[in-house]
């Protein structure tokens, strides 16, 4: 049995390599040139940029000394240095309650407090259910500190009212943060709940693509593995229940793959339109139901060493739409020439919002002068300037996600050669690290020959422990 990867991603890649290391030939399958998906590198002229720089998170298990043995040599240990700007003032991020309080006024720092009291009783005499983030938020930090810190930027990044948002999306992004967890951190005193932010990353030192053309070079040292990249998935071919071909098309000739043990890694909306035969009206729309933002990355190419010491800062205050700037030289200064640097803002946005559709041209306009807000800088620096725009980026919470994501996997299990996995094909948001660890549970789940069935019990599982 051919086992076949669908997407060269961190989760796609991650698989490849526990099957390479069990000597176990396989193929990856994706429409990209690259490896790496949207979390990739790529160079234009004298630059080398991420598609939004990509920190590799610390964290205790099995996926950090990989990281460490593959990229040894051009690995770089970085403390994580992020600001949000509040209130036109840059403040520390994550949330910090002294620095947040000392840089508010007297009456907004008093409606803080006295609405965290007031959720705090409130909620110990009759305690409310959480529907969506906004219950969450608010029981957590109070109306006034809601609002501020969380309530217009998740509107912002997500496209609809936190009203209409699931809890979810707090518990795999926010898990245990609350203004009490933030005062015990301020007196230092022991909490039971989770870590939330990672203050140290690994990132290579020129760009993250290095990390996944190591393991793209050790796989390949181990077994016959095939990478076919710039390959158009048509149809997936389904006899009795099973994967019976895949068809895929690469450089205008259409190519089959035969009776395969397929690991999907691609978006759960493309994943069930290349079925054939189609599945059910009611399958394709509730899969269609599951909604992604877009990103668009607007890089301005600046002529001046840098522009800030940060590696992101976020724009909370309601002027922006831009929800976040990154500058690449921060990440490594390999990436950049000497005395130039390259800042890239970044957008979520929707198939229907006018910002995707956007010229390049009005999208810089927007960019530079939200830029010039900030102080960081000014357009007559600016040498040149490129937009990227990514489909699929992140999924959203809507309140019916849920329930139509526990539909469409129930049918995914129901195909016994196919399993599903990583950040688009289990509609998860979680970080690098963890798509990595999942690619590895895929992989050993695979060499077993387990079927579909039994692969979405676990993983059901594996992200009710990690996430919530």
């Amino acid at each position: 049995m051919k086992r076949i990867i669908l997407g060269a991603g961190p989760t796609g890649l991650s698989v490849g390599y526990e099957l390479a290391e069990n000597a176990t030939d396989f193929e990856i399958v994706d429409r990209a040139p690259r490896v790496g998906g949207m979390s990739a590198s790529f160079q234009r002229s004298d630059y080398i940029l991420d598609f939004g720089p990509h920190a590799f998170h610390i964290k205790k298990g099995e996926v950090t000394p990989l990281v460490e043995d593959l990229c040894r040599e051009v690995l770089l240990r970085k403390i994580k240095k992020t600001q949000m700007l509040l209130m036109n003032k840059f403040l520390e991020y994550p949330l910090n309650i002294t620095n947040l309080l000392s840089n508010m006024n007297l009456l907004t720092s008093f409606r803080i407090i006295r609405d965290y009291v007031k959720e705090s009783v409130e909620n110990g005499i009759n305690s409310t259910p959480e529907l969506s983030f906004e219950d969450w938020g608010v029981k957590r930090f109070g109306r006034t500190l809601y609002d501020l810190c969380f309530g217009s930027y998740t509107q912002k990044a997500w496209g609809m009212p936190p009203t209409k948002l699931d809890r979810d999306l707090a518990g795999q992004k926010l898990t245990g943060l609350s203004l009490r967890s933030l005062l015990l951190h301020l007196f230092k005193v022991k909490d039971s709940q989770k870590t939330i932010y990672f203050t140290e990353f690994y990132y290579p030192r020129y760009g993250i693509q290095q990390l996944w053309d190591a393991m793209i070079s050790r796989m390949k040292a181990s077994c016959n593995a095939k990478i076919h990249l710039n390959a158009s998935i048509k149809k997936l071919i389904i006899k009795n229940n099973k994967l019976d071909a895949i068809i895929f098309e690469q450089n205008g000739i259409e190519k089959i793959i035969e009776h395969p043990f397929v690991i999907s890694t691609i978006p759960l909306r493309y994943l069930i339109n290349l079925l054939i035969p189609k599945p059910s009206k009611k399958v394709i729309n509730t899969t269609n139901a599951l909604k992604y933002r877009n990103l668009v990355l607007v890089y301005i190419v600046f002529d001046k060493d840098r522009c800030t010491d940060q590696h992101w800062i976020y724009l909370l205050d309601k002027p922006f739409s831009f929800n976040r700037i990154c500058e690449q030289k921060n990440m490594s200064e390999d990436m950049i020439p000497k005395g130039k640097t390259v800042i890239c803002m970044e957008k979520n946005c929707s198939f229907r919002d006018p910002i995707w559709r956007a010229s390049d041209d009005e999208l810089f306009k927007i960019a530079i002068r939200e830029l010039e807000l900030t102080g960081l800088g000014q357009a007559k620096e600016v040498i040149e300037y490129f937009v990227v725009r990514l489909q699929d980026a992140y999924p959203i919470y809507d309140l019916n996600y849920r329930q139509n994501l526990k539909f469409v996997m129930r049918y995914v299990s129901t195909i016994d050669n196919l399993i599903t996995v990583g950040r688009q094909g289990l509609f998860l948001n979680n970080d690098m690290h963890d798509c990595i660890e999942m690619g590895f549970l895929a992989a050993r789940h695979a060499l077993k020959n387990d079927g579909s069935k039994s692969w979405h019990d676990k993983i059901q599982q594996y992200i009710r422990q990690k996430y919530f």
